[in-house]
């Protein structure tokens, strides 16, 4: 049976959202060959292990990839695969042609910081066409697999139906990702769950693996009868459909949004969800808070509640969202990957 190893790594510095994308890239992949992980460390092995997945630990650092060159070269032969995915912005030009030459390999990208020598590249960021790869790689032996149609969701994603928009809204979902630098999910609890205008709401506070507040989330879910907290979920399309909005941070999360077509408010707490961010708010799919490292936006995140208020607002929210990603991205990008 065919292989594939995927090199990819999670921990409290990049959270978890390249393993997520990784893992439903693996759930399509597994069905045409054996998958198998490869990480810097045990970070991340926990989750693999409850999907069912092997994996092999390099026993090196994250964040020095060059330095593990020869330990990855060698599971590549022991494991006798035939296409590698590689997902870490800390790979190198030298760390791909190294790779390159004993197997198949595929690159996620989502910065473009140099040309990828690699056999199949993706990007599946809305702002992907941006960046010209047509003309970049036209001279290069490597295909592209660019734009939202490629978005790696998990397969619950896939094809949903339209939401249906309340009249009213009741239910809000917020969303940290992984990790939660800037204490978002503490300080909205502290200043706007006990908004007046909003408590009546119903806030679904979801907290990553690696949310260093967890433990004072869970004391104020206990004085606020309008908030519940949950931590460290996999699956999330069923909260995504049954709340009325959303508030994200700008990573791959908006793209599952999107699926399912709920209303939106995003917000950037990384260098990398920035442009992601922006480019949806342009293509009126959300609405934008920006970054907020500067500190919290309350006032700005109060108008934009206050803004979908009205259904109309979220309704066209929503059908945006549904018409930029329909949820199909893996078996598109593992029908590509098998060719290899």
């Amino acid at each position: 049976m065919k292989k594939c190893l995927i090199r990819v790594d999670s921990n409290g510095t990049i959270g978890t959202g390249h393993l997520m994308r990784c893992l439903a890239m693996a759930g399509e992949l597994k069905k045409s060959c054996q998958v198998v992980f490869v990480l810097a460390d045990k970070m991340g092995t926990e989750l693999l292990e409850k999907e069912g997945f092997s994996y092999r630990c390099l026993e090196s650092q994250w964040n020095q990839m060059e330095d593990e060159i020869e330990a990855v070269c060698q599971v590549i032969k022991e494991e006798n695969a035939q296409v590698l995915l590689i997902d870490s912005y800390q790979v190198t030009k030298h760390y791909l042609e190294c790779v390159r030459r004993l197997i198949k390999t595929v690159y996620v990208d989502d910065l473009h910081e140099f040309l990828y020598p690699c056999d199949l590249l993706v990007n599946y960021a809305v702002y992907a066409k941006d960046y010209d790869y047509e003309n970049k790689y036209q001279n290069r032996d490597t295909k592209l697999l660019i734009g939202c149609s490629y978005a790696p969701l998990r397969q619950e994603f896939a094809a949903l139906p339209e939401k249906e928009i309340n009249e009213q809204i009741k239910n809000v979902l917020v969303l940290t990702g992984g990790t939660d630098s800037c204490h978002f999910a503490l300080q909205f609890m502290q200043q706007i769950v006990d908004s007046q205008e909003y408590k009546n709401l119903k806030f679904h506070i979801i907290c990553g693996k690696y949310n260093q507040d967890m433990e004072q989330l869970c004391e104020l879910e206990k004085e606020k009868n309008n908030v519940q907290v949950y931590c460290n979920l996999f699956e999330l399309v069923r909260f995504m459909r049954n709340v009325d909005i959303a508030i994200s941070a700008g990573g791959t999360t908006l793209y599952e949004l999107a699926a399912c077509g709920t209303p939106t408010i995003g917000y950037s707490l990384a260098d990398n969800q920035l442009e992601n961010l922006k480019s949806f708010a342009d293509k009126g799919c959300l609405l934008s808070v920006g970054d907020i490292r500067q500190g919290f936006p309350k006032e700005e995140l109060l108008k934009r509640l206050g803004e979908l208020t009205g259904s109309k607002m979220r309704q066209e929210l929503s059908h945006r969202m549904k018409m930029l990603v329909d949820g199909n991205g893996c078996r598109r990008l593992a029908e590509e990957i098998m060719k290899l």
